[in-house]
């Protein structure tokens, strides 16, 4: 057998051919079945070292359709090209049983393997890898996303959309923190600010790390992720102009190690007229529509499906954690706000 890689979701699947079957039956393989069934994009079925030496067959219903789980070994028995979608996040350990296995079949494996949008290392990245799928279901035109921390950019990744890339972000805070009450300004008053031209105020720390403060009116942004003032501020002045001021979504986050929003400011903020998701860890305030609780990274999770906690396109009716005010307020096919 022999073995090759990929990250190129788009290229495995529109160009390379042969049988596609999803490495991995649990919560992450099922995202992945969940996707190509509502791309239409045929696939064999589940491998799964559960199904080893199982006396009886196995199987997973992914939504009204019943998915067949075969054993890793069945790779041996194949011939030709053959497709399989990594969908653990052990992914080393994965590969290293594949190889073992052997026989005559040519497998290329789709890995979560990406360049970190934020960072720029590579990382595992199921998200990232499932970003091909999104971008196919999107049926309405993206919003420019301000936020308050980087779940613009993260955002902007999960649904295809690429920094100064195939499609143009249209916001500035794809990789920046901005203090709790600065933004609610910068919410409150989005064109005054977003619209005046940037100049640099002054070196911050955070988390551990010297970064460069800009500086617009009265309100402070930083850049946590980068050291070089000068492109930053070229990139937060090329990409405010192409700012989307009738199509805008406000998602603000309580970041761990930062300040607490408070009840004025979430209330605040969730009377705004635009589309609004407000994402709370210390607690939740009573009377808040667009807010929710969690107790994870959010949008920064690279391991996590962010369809098992938000339904980030508006098609799965189903999720359990879904708030029927958010599931239409970015990105569902509905284009009516749920205010």
């Amino acid at each position: 057998m022999t073995l090759k890689t990929t990250n190129d979701t788009e290229m495995f699947i529109e160009k390379e051919k042969g049988p596609l079957y999803i490495y991995g039956a649990g919560k992450i393989g099922y995202r992945v079945a969940w996707f190509l069934q509502k791309c239409g994009i045929e696939f064999e079925g589940f491998l799964d070292i559960t199904a080893e030496n199982c006396d009886y067959p196995l199987s997973v219903r992914v939504e009204e359709e019943i998915i067949d789980v075969y054993p890793l070994s069945l790779i041996n028995k194949l011939s030709g090209n053959v497709r399989v979608i990594i969908a653990i996040s052990k992914i080393d350990s994965a590969m290293k049983k594949l190889c073992e296995i052997g026989g005559e079949a040519e497998v290329l494996l789709l890995t979560p393997y990406h360049r970190d949008v934020i960072h720029g290392d590579i990382r595992i990245n199921i998200n990232a890898m499932l970003s091909y799928f999104r971008s196919k279901l999107v049926t309405v035109e993206i919003p420019s996303i301000i936020s308050n921390t980087c779940n613009a950019g993260f955002i902007y990744e999960m649904l295809g959309i690429k920094s100064m890339g195939r499609t143009l972000v249209k916001s500035p805070t794809i990789d920046t923190y901005i203090e709790a009450n600065d933004y609610l300004k910068l919410c409150k008053e989005p064109e005054k600010y977003l619209q005046t031209e940037m100049t640099f105020s002054r070196y911050g720390v955070y988390e551990g790390r010297k970064c460069p403060i800009g500086r617009i009116n009265n309100i402070e942004v930083m850049f946590v992720h980068s050291l070089d003032f000068e492109k930053s501020i070229i990139r937060w002045n090329y990409l405010r102009k192409i700012v989307d001021f009738n199509n805008l979504a406000f998602v603000m986050e309580e970041y761990y190690g930062r300040e607490t929003i408070t009840y004025n400011i979430a209330s605040e903020l969730c009377s705004l007229k635009e589309k609004i998701i407000l994402l709370m860890r210390s607690k939740m305030y009573s009377g808040l529509q667009d807010a929710m609780l969690v107790s994870h990274s959010n949008f920064h999770e690279r391991t996590l499906v962010v369809e098992d906690w938000f339904d980030l396109l508006g098609v799965d009716k189903s999720a359990s954690c879904l708030l029927s005010s958010l599931c239409l307020v970015i990105y569902g096919r509905i284009q009516t706000m749920a205010k």
